[in-house]
């Protein structure tokens, strides 16, 4: 869905009809396993499955989600690794990402050959370029999109993919920080103390704000 600013951001979510259900892998046997309560509400607005009611979520709990970039976008991986640290930073998180590995193929999509099982073989989070057929702005202003595959039944995100560019966007000018929000599942919250508060994105912002960091442990608890 394109959502227009001052410099065109957008986000796409695509969906999956699966309906076996997706729960968190069990804790190793003898371990207690008790998710932090303190944030139970995240007080960021989320993106929701068909239902209207499941906020989308990345899983299973405490499996480190895989990053992926194309070689076209390398100018910008130093920035989207930056923010990718920003979000993961808090203690009271379990979030967390793998080191980035170059991967010219993007994941796949709803439909793609292979179905559900492709989806969940290919499990991460992608970095690439803009490139003819992907969401387009008027004289070339795309500045990034953000879209996401989903399982529509159960919330799960399967993949994320960040596209920036075109190539004359500086990576200071790109906004990763509001991508990565978005690609965890977090959508605008105007009102908030955070970098997803102000959809006209009238600055780049540096820093996460406080309900940033309330939401990602919100939604994603520490469990021990």
């Amino acid at each position: 869905m394109a959502r227009p600013t001052t410099v065109l951001l957008a986000v796409a979510l695509f969906g999956c009809g699966r309906s076996d259900p997706y729960e968190p892998a069990p804790p190793p046997v003898g371990t207690t396993h008790q998710c932090m309560r303190a944030f139970a509400t995240p007080r960021l607005d989320s993106d929701l499955a068909p239902d209207g009611v499941q906020p989308l979520r990345w899983g299973p709990l405490d499996q480190c989600i895989a990053v992926t970039y194309e070689g076209a976008a390398q100018p910008y991986l130093a920035s989207f690794t930056d923010a990718l640290a920003k979000w993961t930073a808090p203690g009271c998180t379990w979030m967390c990402f793998g080191a980035a590995v170059r991967n010219d193929t993007i994941p796949p999509e709803t439909g793609a050959p292979g179905g559900v099982a492709a989806l969940k073989a290919d499990r991460r989070l992608h970095l690439g370029l803009w490139r003819p057929g992907d969401l387009d702005g008027p004289n070339g202003s795309l500045v990034g999109s953000v879209t996401s595959t989903y399982d529509a039944s159960t919330a799960a995100l399967y993949n994320a993919r960040v596209v920036v560019g075109p190539a004359s966007a500086t990576p200071d000018s790109i906004p990763m920080l509001v991508f990565v929000g978005q690609a965890l599942g977090f959508s605008w919250s105007q009102g908030r103390e955070s970098v997803l508060a102000d959809p006209t994105l009238g600055a780049v912002p540096a820093a996460l704000g406080a309900d940033d960091l309330q939401s990602i442990c919100a939604a994603y608890p520490k469990c021990e």
